[in-house]
């Protein structure tokens, strides 16, 4: 097998009172902001009742770090970020491997 980048998966529970408009809204705004960085490839979504888990593929742990702390700090993702309730977040960066 040979590395090739990252997996994060994060793991979260929505807040009460949003919409399937206002979250759909949220994750669509995450992907825009992540869209930017070259280092990122793909978003996944899986969604059971109000538990969201996103995978998302990175070049590197450094590129996961960095882009993450960004969208943590950016004003782009404010309504993502409103969604997500804090004290649930489970987040796991793995190596990626693909096979030879």
């Amino acid at each position: 097998m040979k590395q090739k980048g990252v997996i994060e998966i994060i793991s979260f529970e929505i807040l009460d009172g949003f919409t399937e408009e206002q979250i759909s809204f949220g994750l669509k705004q995450l992907e825009s902001f992540q869209c930017q960085y070259e280092a990122r490839h793909g978003m996944n979504i899986a969604k059971s009742e109000d538990n969201i888990t996103l995978v998302i593929t990175y070049d590197s742990f450094d590129d996961e770090k960095n882009i993450s702390a960004r969208m943590m700090k950016s004003s782009a993702t404010n309504d993502f970020k409103k969604i997500v309730n804090p004290q649930t977040v489970n987040k796991v960066v793995y190596p990626h491997y693909v096979l030879d």
